[in-house]
């Protein structure tokens, strides 16, 4: 038995995928992004918040492992926060969040019931907000990763997986880093010059001239 649970792990996460691949019926769930900044500049930092929405009716979302990639050569994960309507964070919803080099997987299982849940949750809402870091100048492409299982997986309060029709990931311009240019040396020479002691002429000195 214990050798036969595994491969019927593997076989239904491979059957999830191909079917978020196909793209599901209408009415399952949508899952999108929303980033704080469209463009940035290397060595800033920006937000995405990862959205549900269009569960079906009396359908709540209870659990979810997501992953998203990315190129690790232009951006790079810096934090997870989860937000509340799974429940609140450490006391009715348990998170991860781990980063490796071009993929962020974070997921969330609720302790609430159904009942619960349906109350917190609204049409579409966030389910965590990840902060990533600007490294080099460049367009980067933050996508759900629909190939690697689990990678999109989502579950209702009865272990049922929750099918998705749809998802949309992000992309980010990064320019070079801008610098404050700096007063150039004849400039600095120039400025020297006239407020040297002895270059300005006093008043009484003036008057005398007079």
């Amino acid at each position: 038995m214990a050798s036969v649970l595994p491969r019927i792990m593997r076989t239904t996460a491979a059957l999830l995928v191909c079917a978020v691949a196909l793209a599901a019926p209408a009415g399952a769930a949508v899952l999108t992004t929303s980033l704080s900044s469209a463009a940035v500049a290397v060595g800033q930092q920006f937000s995405l918040d990862v959205m549900v929405g269009d569960l079906g009716p009396a359908q709540a979302l209870a659990a979810f492992d997501l992953d998203l990639v990315f190129d690790p050569v232009l951006v790079a994960p810096v934090s997870a926060e989860f937000g509340h309507y799974l429940g609140a964070v450490d006391v009715d919803q348990l998170t991860h969040a781990l980063f490796g080099a071009g993929r962020a997987d974070f997921a969330a299982v609720s302790l609430l019931d159904d009942a619960a849940l349906i109350g917190l949750q609204p049409g579409t809402f966030p389910l965590a907000r990840l902060v990533f870091t600007a490294l080099a100048p460049g367009a980067v492409s933050i996508d759900f990763d629909l190939l690697t299982a689990p990678g999109l997986l989502l579950g209702d309060g009865f272990g049922e997986a929750i099918a998705v029709s749809a998802v949309h990931g992000a992309i980010v311009d990064i320019g070079a880093a801008t610098c404050v240019p700096e007063p150039s040396t004849l400039a600095l020479l120039m400025l020297g010059a006239i407020l040297a002691p002895g270059r300005r002429p006093s008043i009484r000195g003036r008057r005398a001239a007079l």
